[in-house]
């Protein structure tokens, strides 16, 4: 009698882990009874053996998602230079979100290296004529920078664009921008609508705010690049 007891009291212990993972894992909860169980000790074996394939396959997923990520930010960080020149003026009229292009001619083959996405980073608007103090570098500032083909607008060339983290009280058209790429948010894609995308973008810039809090990423601020 004794024993039966426990193994009733461990059945229902079993019996709620199994309802609640109906309700957080939809795919487990098809290898589960329709119903809650009422005798589970009948017919958790089973349960658990599918969930255990269940979880197995969502673990994979995971690891395939890490494995992809780790693959795009390969070659980081990535440091390019080049003029900021005219774009097509989308960014700050449209999105709310001034970016700076980049002269893909300066680039080069450097922005073949990277696959498409959001990124985030640091960048450095640099006089051209070399007006600065001795001893002193211009500031640098967080961006979040898009690379790819924008196929919200479906741009015909790879570009990237940088927004850096600043107001700037006019544009720096024709000044050089130093801008070093650190890590991957997310691939480029077209979104449903254009309130849809700005509400992307301003996720995008928390995010890039939020990651290069990271020390790590911080020290990246002494590097002899920004020099």
């Amino acid at each position: 009698p004794l024993l039966a007891r426990l193994l009733r009291l461990w059945g229902l212990r079993v019996a709620t882990m199994l309802n609640f993972a109906r309700a957080a894992l939809p795919r487990a909860a098809a290898l589960l009874p329709a119903r809650p169980l009422k005798r589970p000790h009948t017919a958790v074996a089973g349960a658990i053996l599918g969930g255990g394939a269940v979880l197995s396959a969502l673990s994979t997923q995971r690891r395939s998602g890490c494995e992809a990520e780790g693959k795009r930010e390969r070659g980081l960080p990535l440091k390019m230079t080049a003029t900021v020149v005219q774009g097509f003026g989308r960014g700050g009229k449209l999105l709310g979100c001034p970016t700076a292009n980049m002269d893909m001619a300066q680039i080069g083959h450097l922005a073949d290296t990277v696959d498409a996405g959001i990124y985030f980073g640091w960048a450095q608007v640099v006089n051209r004529d070399g007006e600065l103090e001795e001893e002193t570098s211009a500031p640098v500032y967080k961006a979040a920078i898009s690379i790819g083909w924008n196929p919200q607008f479906g741009n015909d060339e790879k570009t990237v664009e940088p927004h850096l983290l600043h107001d700037f009280p006019e544009d720096f058209y024709g000044q050089d921008l130093r801008v070093m790429i650190v890590g991957f948010i997310r691939p480029e894609k077209a979104f449903e609508s254009m309130e849809a995308l700005i509400a992307q973008i301003r996720d995008d810039v928390r995010k890039t705010d939020a990651a290069l809090e990271n020390p790590r990423h911080k020290r990246l601020l002494e590097d002899d690049f920004w020099r």
